[in-house]
C-alpha cells in the first residue's frame, strides 16, 4: 500500500507528504519537493493496524488541502477538491472514503472528424505502415471502438505519459467478451476476442498512415454498441474521486456495504448521492462504475479505460465496458487485459 499526496499554495510552497505501508511497518516521508524530506518509522502489530493507521493518516492530511500527486509535474495540479457532502449515514467511516480519491481524466466527445492520430471514439484509428489489422480467432476483422493519446491529456500515475492505446472488439452478442466461464478477472483475463494495442510511436503525418479498413466497416444490423462510421474526438478533464459504491475496495474500507448503510434511505438515493462525487460516465484510470458488482478482487489491477453510455454508444442501460491492465500500465504493456462489460 503506497500513496502519494502534493499541496501547492500561493506562496510558491509545494510540499509532498508519501505514505507506504511494508508489512507492519508504516513508513512517512514529507517535506518540501525537491529535497529529501524527513522520514519517520512506524512499526504496528499487524499489517491491518498499519493500514489503518496509514488510511487515518491520509485523511487527515487531504482535509489540510493536499491532493494526490502527479507523476512528472512539479507545478499545482489543477485537480478541483471535493466538496465533501457525504451522505450522513457515511460520516461514521468518512475517513476511509476520503483515503481512497485517486485522480483520473473525465473524458468527454464531440462529433469529428478529426486527425487520425486523436483520441476518439469510432472512426479509422492511426495505423502505421504495414500494420495488419487486429482479427477474430475465426479470421474476421475486429471493430475499432476508441483510441487513446496519452500526451493529450494529463499525466496519471501508474500510467504512459506518451503513445497511443487502441481498443478492438468483435461484432458478435458478447462483443468479443470472454463470458464462457465465471465472471472473475482470471476468466475476462483470457484470450477473447478483443484486442488492446500500444503504439509508443505516434506518427503525425497523414500521408506516412494507412488509411485502409475492413469492407465491412459499418453496423447495419445494430449488433454492434455503436457505430464504427461515427467519430468522437474525446478530451479530457483532470478529476479526483473516491472509491465506488460498487468498487470491491467500499466495503473492505468501510466494513459494511453502501447497501447495508441504507436504513433510513433508499439505496438508490443513496448511491445516487454519492455516486456525485464518485465520478461516473466515460473515463480513464480513476474508480470503475460497475453494474451489478465488481468482479475483481481485493488484490486485482487498475481500471485502464472505462467507456459508458452515451456519444451513439448503448452497451446496455444502463451499462459501462471496462478494461482493466493485468500488468503494470506504466511499463506500456497491454499484452494481456481483461475486458468486462454489463447491463441491468
Amino acid at each position: 500500500m503506497s500513496s502519494d499526496l502534493e499541496f501547492s499554495d500561493t506562496r510558491g510552497g509545494h510540499e509532498c507528504y508519501a505514505v507506504t505501508v511494508d508489512g507492519v511497518t508504516l513508513r512517512l516521508r514529507y517535506g518540501r519537493i525537491g529535497t529529501d524530506g524527513a522520514v519517520q518509522l512506524y512499526t504496528f502489530p499487524t499489517r491491518q493496524a498499519a493500514e489503518e493507521e496509514a488510511v487515518k493518516r491520509l485523511a487527515e492530511t487531504r482535509r489540510n488541502g493536499y491532493e494526490p500527486a502527479v507523476k512528472g509535474d512539479r507545478q499545482q495540479p489543477s485537480v478541483p477538491r471535493l466538496a465533501w457532502r457525504l451522505p450522513n449515514l457515511l460520516n461514521p467511516c468518512r475517513d476511509a472514503p476520503e483515503a481512497t480519491v485517486r485522480t483520473y481524466v473525465h473524458l468527454e466527445g464531440k462529433r469529428g472528424p478529426g486527425p487520425a492520430w486523436t483520441s476518439k471514439l469510432g472512426g479509422r484509428p492511426c495505423r502505421p505502415p504495414g500494420d495488419v489489422w487486429p482479427l477474430a480467432h475465426d479470421g474476421t476483422p475486429l471493430v475499432f471502438l476508441a483510441q487513446i493519446d496519452f500526451a493529450e491529456f494529463p499525466p496519471l500515475p501508474g500510467f504512459p505519459e506518451r503513445g497511443i492505446v487502441q481498443y478492438f472488439i468483435w461484432e458478435d452478442d458478447l462483443y468479443g467478451a470472454n463470458f464462457d466461464r465465471s465472471l472473475d478477472m482470471t476468466s475476462l483475463a483470457v484470450d477473447a476476442n478483443v484486442r488492446v494495442r500500444y503504439f509508443a510511436d505516434v506518427i503525425k503525418d497523414a500521408k506516412r498512415l494507412d488509411h485502409t479498413v475492413p469492407d465491412r466497416f459499418s453496423d447495419p444490423d445494430g449488433s454492434l454498441p455503436h457505430d464504427p462510421t461515427l467519430e468522437f474526438i474525446l478530451v479530457g478533464t483532470l478529476r479526483s474521486g473516491p472509491v465506488t459504491s460498487d468498487d470491491r475496495l467500499l466495503e473492505q474500507l468501510t466494513g459494511s456495504s453502501l447497501w447495508a448503510l441504507s436504513e433510513d434511505v433508499h439505496p438508490d438515493d443513496l448511491a445516487e448521492r454519492y455516486a456525485r462525487l464518485t465520478g461516473t460516465g466515460h473515463k480513464l484510470g480513476g474508480y470503475p462504475t460497475f453494474t451489478p458488482a465488481d468482479p475483481r478482487r481485493v488484490e486485482d489491477p487498475q481500471v485502464l479505460l472505462q467507456s459508458d453510455d452515451d456519444l451513439a454508444l448503448m452497451w446496455g442501460t444502463p451499462a459501462s465496458a471496462i478494461s482493466s491492465s493485468t500488468r503494470t500500465t506504466s511499463r506500456a504493456d497491454f499484452s494481456r487485459v481483461a475486458y468486462n462489460w454489463v447491463c441491468s
